[in-house]
Order: C-alpha cells, then structure tokens, then sequence
C-alpha cells in the first residue's frame, strides 16, 4: 500500500521537566534533545514501520533543521522526494515539555517556509498510483487541494483533527476550509476535545454523542475515531460504537506522539491488512502504548512488535 502525506513538519526541542509550572511557577528542566517530528511525518513514519510505502509532501528551510529533518526521513524509511526547500528558510521547530508522569505541552514556532509554498510545485500526477492520502491540514493552500484531488479520484482521505479548529484558525486554516475538507474525508480522527471543537459541544456532553453526531452530519464512508488516551479509543461506523481499550504501561517516559502511532497503526491494520475495526482500534492502541515506552514523538515499531506487546498485556 503506498500512502501520501501532507501537514505539520518539524524539528522537536524536547524539554524533560520536573513538572508544568503554573502561571508564575518555575520547573527545572533535566534534560534537552532534539528529534525530528510534526504529526503528519510521525503517522508516515509510523506506517512505514508496518511495511506501508510512505510519502511525504512539504517544505523544510536549508537551515540545519531542514537538512536533519530530511535526512530523518531517508533514515526511517520514508520517500522523500516530494520534499521542497527553501532558501534561507527557517524550519518549522516546536519546543516539547515533558514530565516524569508523561504530561506534555507543546509551544510551536512556524517558521518561514510555508510563505510562498504554492500547490504548483507539487506534481499534478502524485496521487495517482497512491492508495491512502492522509492530512491533519495545516498548511491547508496545499493539504486542502490534495484531499480534494484525492476524493476526485477516489483515493481513500484519512483527516486528522489534531488540535482544536480554534488553533487552526490561528495558524491560518479557515474553519470554511476545515468544513470541505470533513466533508469528503473516509475517515475523521481526532482527540476528544479536537472533535468536540467541530461540532462547538462542551465537556458536559458525552464524548460517544459527539462521535456520533460527527458522524451523522459528515458520512464519512469509514467512520470517524475519537482517541482517548488512557481511556482507549471509540470509532462511529456502521456497526455502531466501538471501543477499545488502552493498554495498562507501568512506565510511561512520554505521550507525545502517541496518537501519531495509533493513527500510523490504523491506517496501516485498517487499509493494509484490512483487519476488522475492532482489531485495528486495539493494534492502533499498541501501537501508541509502545511509542509512550519511549522519549521521543516518532516510533516505527514492526508489525511482529505489535502483536508481541498485544499477548503480552
């Protein structure tokens, strides 16, 4: 199966914390590294992992940052030969803070490359002989147009809501264009709150409703998934609600991530092995509690690795 991807990109700055200050606190910061990461390159990572022929589509700067970026893809295996760069850019890098207990925030800074990046430096022809397209929509002048060519010549649109539409809306992705986008996507993904910012809905209603109604009013041909955390994940299709649970870890080291590989684990066990939905919602689930095992937001565990943890937990 080969997959292409577009959306977020980035150089990660992780920050091991003693814990997240409050307004005006303090924390001490133990330890500093730096991985390559952004949501769509971890998911495409995290595919590959599974054997799946991985894409990516973006733009780096030829900054240091863009060149490791880059060379992260070659080295976990994903096809980079969609890849721009810009001169004199500035990669897009976020700074991530975790602690011992694996809580996590995330500060973005964007960078310069998006500025100027067109949908005609991309090949008309790319989807063509790909089978999934996958995009959480940032940079939506160039995820959008994708996912429409996509739809148009029925590809399958996997779309993940990462972040509430609020923030997209910050970082320049209408809620107009989030509309279109939903609105011919297979399969929506996203955190509780992500998918609960689609609809407007509080805290006060049940997170199965809003997947539901999720579903309901776009009609995704193959459901929509709501992750949860520790609390497992739920997916509205035709066969009603389901739900899975997470796996129990007695070491948590870091969660960011993790719904990347639980997206990278379902993508691949849904339209690659085309195993039944439950079973792809609890191999997507052992897919993330491994990447939680582990500092870092990307992890490509193998399919036999997978299936290991699963009798083993």
């Amino acid at each position: 199966m080969k997959m292409l991807t577009s959306g977020s990109i980035a150089i990660d700055v992780l920050f091991q914390a003693s814990g997240l200050p409050a307004p005006d606190g303090f924390a001490l910061i133990y330890n500093e590294t730096r991985k390559p990461g952004g949501s769509s390159a971890n998911v495409t990572v995290s595919a590959c992992g599974y054997g799946v022929c991985g894409y990516q589509v973006g733009i780096v700067g030829d900054d240091q940052m863009g060149k490791d970026f880059i060379q992260s893809l070659h080295d976990d295996g994903v096809n980079a030969d969609y890849m721009q760069v810009k001169p004199g850019g500035v990669t897009m890098h976020t700074f991530v803070i975790t602690t011992d207990n694996g809580e996590h925030t995330i500060f973005a800074n964007f960078g310069t490359c998006k500025e100027g990046f067109k949908i005609s430096q991309i090949p008309a022809d790319i989807l063509n002989d790909k089978d999934v397209y996958f995009t959480d929509m940032f940079s939506s002048f160039i995820s959008l147009p994708l996912a429409i060519k996509a739809h148009e010549i029925g590809k399958k649109v996997v779309l993940n809501i990462q972040s509430t539409l609020d923030f997209l809306e910050l970082c320049k992705t209408t809620r107009e264009e989030m509309e279109e986008a939903l609105s011919i996507a297979d399969v929506i993904i996203g955190g509780n709150a992500h998918l609960r910012s689609i609809l407007k809905e509080d805290e006060h209603v049940v997170t199965e409703d809003v997947v539901r109604h999720i579903y309901e009013k776009y009609q995704p041909s193959d459901g929509v998934i709501c992750t949860l955390g520790s609390k497992g994940a739920m997916w509205a299709c035709d066969e009603g609600v389901l739900r899975a649970p997470a796996y129990k870890l007695d070491n948590v080291v870091d969660t960011t991530g993790a719904g990347d590989a639980f997206l990278g684990g379902l993508i691949y066990s849904f339209y690659s092995a085309n195993m039944s939905k439950q079973d792809c919602l609890a191999f997507g689930n052992g897919s993330a509690a491994i990447c939680c095992a582990k500092l870092g937001a990307r992890s490509a565990p193998s399919v036999d690795d997978v299936l290991k943890f699963q009798e083993s937990h």
